[in-house]
Protein backbone atom coordinates (compact mmCIF):
# COMPACT_ATOMS: atom_id res chain seq x y z
CA UNK A 1 0.00 0.00 0.00
CA UNK A 2 2.84 2.40 0.81
CA UNK A 3 4.30 1.77 -2.62
CA UNK A 4 0.97 2.63 -4.22
CA UNK A 5 0.93 5.91 -2.27
CA UNK A 6 4.48 6.65 -3.41
CA UNK A 7 3.53 5.80 -6.99
CA UNK A 8 0.67 8.31 -6.83
CA UNK A 9 2.99 10.96 -5.37
CA UNK A 10 5.69 10.32 -7.98
CA UNK A 11 3.98 8.74 -11.00
CA UNK A 12 7.00 8.79 -13.31
CA UNK A 13 7.53 5.42 -14.97
CA UNK A 14 11.01 4.03 -15.03
CA UNK A 15 11.88 6.42 -12.19
CA UNK A 16 13.08 5.81 -8.69
CA UNK A 17 9.66 4.92 -7.30
CA UNK A 18 9.29 2.01 -9.69
CA UNK A 19 12.85 0.98 -8.87
CA UNK A 20 11.97 0.99 -5.16
CA UNK A 21 9.03 -1.28 -5.87
CA UNK A 22 11.22 -3.72 -7.79
CA UNK A 23 14.01 -3.48 -5.24
CA UNK A 24 11.63 -4.22 -2.39
CA UNK A 25 10.34 -7.22 -4.27
CA UNK A 26 13.83 -8.53 -5.01
CA UNK A 27 15.60 -7.25 -1.91
CA UNK A 28 18.06 -5.06 -3.87
CA UNK A 29 18.32 -1.34 -3.24
CA UNK A 30 21.20 1.03 -3.91
CA UNK A 31 22.53 3.32 -1.17
CA UNK A 32 21.49 6.42 -3.12
CA UNK A 33 17.96 5.10 -3.56
CA UNK A 34 17.82 4.02 0.09
CA UNK A 35 18.57 7.61 1.15
CA UNK A 36 15.80 8.91 -1.12
CA UNK A 37 13.41 6.37 0.39
CA UNK A 38 14.38 7.44 3.90
CA UNK A 39 13.70 11.07 2.98
CA UNK A 40 10.27 10.18 1.59
CA UNK A 41 9.44 8.01 4.60
CA UNK A 42 10.56 10.81 6.98
CA UNK A 43 8.31 13.23 5.11
CA UNK A 44 5.35 10.86 5.31
CA UNK A 45 6.01 10.21 9.01
CA UNK A 46 6.27 13.95 9.74
CA UNK A 47 3.06 14.59 7.81
CA UNK A 48 1.14 11.98 9.81
CA UNK A 49 2.65 13.27 13.06
CA UNK A 50 1.47 16.82 12.25
CA UNK A 51 -2.01 15.47 11.49
CA UNK A 52 -2.09 13.53 14.74
CA UNK A 53 -1.07 16.58 16.81
CA UNK A 54 -3.61 18.75 14.95
CA UNK A 55 -6.45 16.34 15.68
CA UNK A 56 -5.42 16.04 19.33
CA UNK A 57 -5.34 19.84 19.69
CA UNK A 58 -8.73 20.20 18.02
CA UNK A 59 -10.19 17.55 20.29
CA UNK A 60 -8.85 19.32 23.38
CA UNK A 61 -10.24 22.67 22.19
CA UNK A 62 -13.69 21.29 21.43
CA UNK A 63 -13.86 19.24 24.64
CA UNK A 64 -13.00 22.42 26.60
CA UNK A 65 -15.76 24.32 24.78
CA UNK A 66 -18.16 21.46 25.52
CA UNK A 67 -17.11 21.49 29.17
CA UNK A 68 -17.81 25.22 29.43
CA UNK A 69 -21.18 24.85 27.71
CA UNK A 70 -22.55 23.23 30.89
CA UNK A 71 -21.61 26.40 32.76
CA UNK A 72 -23.17 28.90 30.32
CA UNK A 73 -26.23 30.67 31.72
CA UNK A 74 -27.38 32.39 34.88
CA UNK A 75 -26.88 30.80 38.28
CA UNK A 76 -28.87 31.84 41.36
CA UNK A 77 -26.47 31.77 44.30
CA UNK A 78 -27.06 31.91 48.07
CA UNK A 79 -24.37 32.33 50.74
CA UNK A 80 -24.17 31.33 54.37
CA UNK A 81 -23.82 35.03 55.29
CA UNK A 82 -27.22 35.83 53.79
CA UNK A 83 -26.14 37.47 50.52
CA UNK A 84 -27.90 36.45 47.33
CA UNK A 85 -26.18 36.88 43.97
CA UNK A 86 -26.09 35.78 40.36
CA UNK A 87 -23.25 34.28 38.39
CA UNK A 88 -23.80 34.93 34.67
CA UNK A 89 -21.56 32.97 32.29
CA UNK A 90 -21.49 33.58 28.55
CA UNK A 91 -19.36 32.31 25.68
CA UNK A 92 -17.83 35.12 23.61
CA UNK A 93 -16.27 33.62 20.47
CA UNK A 94 -14.08 30.88 22.00
CA UNK A 95 -13.64 32.52 25.41
CA UNK A 96 -15.83 32.18 28.47
CA UNK A 97 -16.79 35.39 30.27
CA UNK A 98 -18.63 35.91 33.51
CA UNK A 99 -20.25 38.49 35.74
CA UNK A 100 -21.01 38.32 39.47
CA UNK A 101 -24.04 40.46 40.36
CA UNK A 102 -25.46 41.17 43.82
CA UNK A 103 -27.61 43.89 45.40
CA UNK A 104 -24.67 46.14 46.34
CA UNK A 105 -22.74 45.92 43.07
CA UNK A 106 -21.16 43.70 40.46
CA UNK A 107 -17.88 42.69 38.91
CA UNK A 108 -16.48 40.98 35.83
CA UNK A 109 -14.97 37.55 36.45
CA UNK A 110 -11.36 36.96 35.44
CA UNK A 111 -9.25 33.83 35.03
CA UNK A 112 -12.32 31.59 34.75
CA UNK A 113 -11.23 27.98 34.69
CA UNK A 114 -13.33 24.83 34.65
CA UNK A 115 -11.30 21.65 35.03
CA UNK A 116 -13.70 18.73 34.85
CA UNK A 117 -16.22 19.94 37.43
CA UNK A 118 -13.90 22.21 39.47
CA UNK A 119 -14.55 25.92 38.82
CA UNK A 120 -12.26 28.78 39.83
CA UNK A 121 -12.35 32.50 39.08
CA UNK A 122 -11.33 35.88 40.46
CA UNK A 123 -13.49 39.00 40.58
CA UNK A 124 -13.02 42.56 41.81
CA UNK A 125 -16.43 43.66 43.12
CA UNK A 126 -17.48 47.28 43.22
CA UNK A 127 -19.67 47.29 46.32
CA UNK A 128 -20.98 50.83 46.46
CA UNK A 129 -17.59 52.41 45.82
CA UNK A 130 -15.58 49.92 47.86
CA UNK A 131 -13.51 47.43 45.80
CA UNK A 132 -13.47 43.90 47.20
CA UNK A 133 -11.19 41.28 45.59
CA UNK A 134 -12.78 37.83 45.70
CA UNK A 135 -11.50 34.39 44.73
CA UNK A 136 -14.04 31.67 44.06
CA UNK A 137 -13.64 27.90 44.23
CA UNK A 138 -16.60 25.70 43.34
CA UNK A 139 -17.75 22.28 42.30
CA UNK A 140 -20.28 22.10 39.47
CA UNK A 141 -22.47 19.00 39.23
CA UNK A 142 -25.12 19.25 36.55
CA UNK A 143 -27.31 22.25 37.39
CA UNK A 144 -25.97 22.61 40.94
CA UNK A 145 -22.94 24.48 42.24
CA UNK A 146 -21.36 24.62 45.71
CA UNK A 147 -18.22 26.40 46.79
CA UNK A 148 -16.42 29.09 48.73
CA UNK A 149 -15.83 32.80 48.15
CA UNK A 150 -12.68 34.19 49.77
CA UNK A 151 -11.79 37.86 50.29
CA UNK A 152 -9.86 40.05 52.69
CA UNK A 153 -13.14 40.37 54.63
CA UNK A 154 -13.36 36.61 55.19
CA UNK A 155 -14.82 33.51 53.59
CA UNK A 156 -18.39 32.61 52.66
CA UNK A 157 -19.73 29.26 51.58
CA UNK A 158 -22.19 29.33 48.70
CA UNK A 159 -24.56 27.06 46.83
CA UNK A 160 -26.87 27.57 43.92
CA UNK A 161 -28.67 26.27 40.86
CA UNK A 162 -28.68 27.12 37.21
CA UNK A 163 -31.80 28.82 35.93
CA UNK A 164 -33.82 26.59 33.65
CA UNK A 165 -34.93 29.43 31.34
CA UNK A 166 -31.38 29.69 29.82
Amino acid sequence: MLIQVLMKLMPERGGWVEEIELSLLWGRISTKRREKMRTVFKFIFAFYLVLLVSFASAKAFFSQSTEYSALIGTWDINTDVGIQMEFVFTMDADEITGELIFEMGSGTMENIDLDHNELTFFVSLDAGGQIIDVSAYATVEGDEMTGKLSSEMGDANFWGTKRIDN
